[in-house]
């Protein structure tokens, strides 16, 4: 496996995830505004409280499927062997969940803000969920983590269309948006692993225990990292109710775009680094060169929405959700300080030093966790986000601390200063026009921020030779891939 996935193109494979997020950006936009209209804001926040509560459930699964991911991607390694490895433990792991939920059941319901019929859907999502994360993780295994964000970008349009019809014939419930989001998501596992063709067999002990070695670090740090991420909104949803997780899950949608790059990069990097760190060559420079890219969008997001929040929650959500301002301009900031640690996570995992990334991440929820229950009890939701910026802060100096360790050096960002200087003329230029146009208007609003991005990366590319010349390679990609493409139909007709 590792003849693909060390000659893997980060560029081209990032490109086609970034293709595949600009759908998945307005896909989940309108899924968004469909919910928070269709379901009040309890409902919306018993929603979201399961797909976090479902992250953490599938923790398991889905650190044996990053053990398949990492091992098969290296040399010589039997794909086979470890998505049997993976797809035995999460049996095992599904056949408890499924008891301990049962007797658990009781509690959920008196705690948390989920009925007996949400504690059902959850049970089935969450079996579901297992699957659909092990079937892109076995994809980006065997060299196709842009191939997969196509597939995931079909399967969230589809989810989309589900919920336009169960709004439409008046039946959008919690449940019911559920249950379909489980059907889809286990025909797309389906479909991929018929279309990847790998066939699970036991696994050696030689591979027990290579992913023993992988996994006795990357498992703990899996658990660290998903708690710490959605311990959030499970504990607004007992400290503040419904409400607050809906708002908070709302603003993070909203300003979701300004994740997405980082995420593009991620897996391709992770990927990358384990093919040609297990054949001893240097990944730094993927590294830099991803962290001058990952928050790249998230920066911008944050001076663009700032001046006009009421506005765009009001237009995306609803008025019900226009008083979250401060919450949305947080969320934001969490997504830049976020994607200035992925890159770094990603690549000490791929090089099989995950117990940096763990160190950290254990830090991080030792003190986070505490500090947003005393924030959420003590301030409301407007506190949490600001523990949760002041938590990310944190993180990125440490994960530098981290990368030292893994590389012997810091990570030094080339184009940071340039990227915020630009975002802010660009923030500035929208505040202007907010005070000159009606923004509340859907089209007025949209064109003001388009303009306000051609602003910002107009004045990125002037300032940054790094950033200028790598558009015009990825121009050039794009070109080459829409090329080659169009001679295959030609071909093929």
């Amino acid at each position: 496996m590792a003849a693909s996935t060390a000659e893997l193109n980060i560029r081209r494979e990032s490109l086609l995830s970034a293709a595949s997020n600009v759908v998945l950006v307005v896909v989940h936009l309108s899924t968004l505004g469909l919910l928070t209209r269709a379901l009040n804001p309890s409902g919306l926040g018993a929603y979201f409280y399961v797909l976090s509560a479902a992250l953490i459930a599938i923790i398991p699964s889905r650190e044996l499927s990053n053990i398949m991911r990492k091992r098969a991607s290296e040399s010589d390694s039997d794909t086979g062997e470890f998505f049997g490895l993976a797809q035995a433990g999460t049996l095992f792991y599904l056949l408890g969940f499924a008891g301990a939920l049962a007797l658990a059941a009781p509690v959920i319901v008196t705690y948390t803000p989920l009925s007996h019929a949400t504690v059902v859907a959850f049970g089935v999502y969450t079996a579901v969920l297992t699957q659909s994360a092990m079937s892109t993780r076995l994809y980006d295994a065997v060299g196709s983590p842009g191939a997969s964000m196509i597939v995931q970008s079909v399967r969230e349009t589809v989810f989309l269309g589900g919920v336009a019809g169960l709004v439409w014939q008046g039946v959008a419930t919690p449940q019911s948006v559920l249950f379909t989001a489980a059907g889809i998501h286990l025909l797309t596992a389906l479909v991929i692993y018929l279309v990847v063709g790998v066939v699970p067999r036991v696994p050696s002990r030689d591979s027990l225990t290579s992913g023993f070695e992988f996994g006795k670090w990357s498992f703990p740090n899996g658990v660290a990292s998903y708690l710490w991420e959605q311990a959030p909104p499970l504990l607004m949803g007992v400290l503040l109710g419904g409400a607050a997780v809906a708002l908070y899950e709302t603003a993070k949608r909203v300003t979701m775009v300004g994740a997405y790059l980082a995420t593009c990069i991620n897996d391709p990097l992770l990927v990358k680094a384990s093919a040609i760190g297990s054949a001893d060559e240097e990944v730094m420079h993927y590294v830099e060169l991803a962290l001058d890219y990952t928050p790249s969008v998230a920066i911008p997001v944050v001076f663009l929405m700032a001046p006009v929040t009421t506005e765009l929650l009001t237009v995306i959500a609803g008025p019900e959700y226009a008083t979250g301002g401060l919450v949305l301009v947080g969320v934001a900031a969490i997504h830049v300080l976020s994607g200035m640690m992925t890159p770094i996570s990603a690549a000490i995992r791929g090089v099989d030093e995950p117990q940096y990334v763990f160190y950290v991440t254990v830090a991080t929820l030792l003190v986070g966790a505490p500090a947003v229950a005393l924030a959420a009890a003590g301030g409301g939701l407007a506190s949490v986000v600001l523990v949760l910026v002041a938590m990310e802060l944190g993180g990125v100096v440490f994960s530098e601390i981290a990368a030292y360790h893994a590389f012997d050096r810091f990570v030094v960002p080339n184009t940071l200063h340039l990227q915020f200087g630009a975002a802010a003329v660009a923030g500035a230029f929208v505040w202007a026009a907010s005070n000159t146009f009606d923004v509340a208007n859907a089209s007025t609003l949209g064109f003001v921020l388009a303009v306000g991005a051609a602003v910002h990366y107009g004045l990125f590319a002037l300032t940054s030779e790094h950033f200028r010349n790598g558009s015009i390679r990825t121009v050039r990609d794009v070109a080459r891939f829409l090329g080659s493409a169009t001679s295959v139909r030609s071909g093929d007709v």
